[in-house]
């Protein structure tokens, strides 16, 4: 399965300056899914590392687009404490919507997994890579998806773990670049934790631009919050008992006004981009 790959280098006065000229966060594109509503909607917190295998991505199977032979990836060799402080942003990051976290492989369960650890070397990638995801051409989701922030290239730092991480698990499951700053899909500075906003913004790294790349695109604006509602549910909200809602792709009625139909016109997403990193302010 082909890929096709795009390169957006940061200045220097978007990073921090353990991050000037170094390692980036990016995304790989993959063929058009179509899918509108994910069934993979546990979320596989993985710090042990994983030995993947070339294919369709797939995280009951180890398989993945990313890499290109069989690999073995190494885990996060990180405290207890500074694990435990990942997993709870993590949880605290997605606590808006439907999803089930956990520690314990999932095995043929529908999942998404986010692998903690390593260097991009371990995938053959160079070491100014800080992570890498999957995102398709039409905007939807990827099913099962595996993906990779790289702590080796990384500080040991829990905030900066989850953002990297959650930015990534967006770009799964249909999220482009926001311009606004305070959101996990952002490459913006911001001083604090980001969180997913409702906030219909603009996408773009540095300049904005329609959500999506090229002649088409997936959106005019994004919220973040809007889309992973339409795309995951809302936390505390049963809608897998068998009936239809409005919204839901089976309806009929038309998707959330800043989501991405997946019969609609697919945009082409964007494969590789940067993220301006940057430590906490303790």
């Amino acid at each position: 399965m082909g890929v096709a790959l795009f390169v957006l280098w940061a200045s220097s006065a978007l990073s921090s300056p353990i991050f000037d000229g170094g390692p980036e966060v990016v995304r790989e594109l993959v063929p058009a899914t179509g899918v509108a509503r994910a069934k993979s909607r546990t979320i596989y917190l993985n710090r042990h590392g994983a030995t993947l295998r070339p294919g369709v991505n797939d995280a009951r199977t180890n398989g993945s687009t990313i890499v290109t032979q069989p690999t073995t990836m190494a885990g996060w060799e990180t405290t207890d404490q500074t694990w435990a402080a990942t997993v709870a942003c993590m949880r605290e990051t997605w606590s808006r919507f439907d999803l089930a976290f956990t520690e314990v492989d999932p095995g043929s369960t529908p999942h998404m997994e986010a692998l903690f650890g390593g260097s991009p070397t371990d995938i053959g990638r160079p070491l100014n890579i800080a992570g890498i995801a999957p995102m398709a051409v039409d905007c939807s989701i990827v099913e099962n998806a595996i993906v990779f922030a790289f702590m080796d290239t990384l500080p040991n730092d829990a905030q900066l773990a989850c953002e990297v991480m959650s930015q990534e698990l967006g770009h799964a499951y249909g999220l482009d670049h926001v311009m606004l700053a305070g959101d996990p899909m952002s490459y913006l500075p911001f001083t604090g934790k980001k969180t997913f906003q409702e906030t219909a913004a603009a996408c773009g790294e540095k300049t904005a631009r329609p959500c999506g790349h090229g002649a088409t695109s997936c959106r005019a604006a994004q919220s973040s919050v809007h889309i992973l509602v339409e795309r995951i549910g809302a936390a505390g909200v049963d809608d897998d008992d068998g009936t239809v809602e409005p919204g839901d792709p089976a309806s009929g009625d038309e998707p959330m006004p800043f989501g991405c139909s997946a019969g609609g016109t697919p945009g082409v997403g964007i494969a590789l981009g940067l993220l301006a990193l940057r430590r906490r302010r303790r």
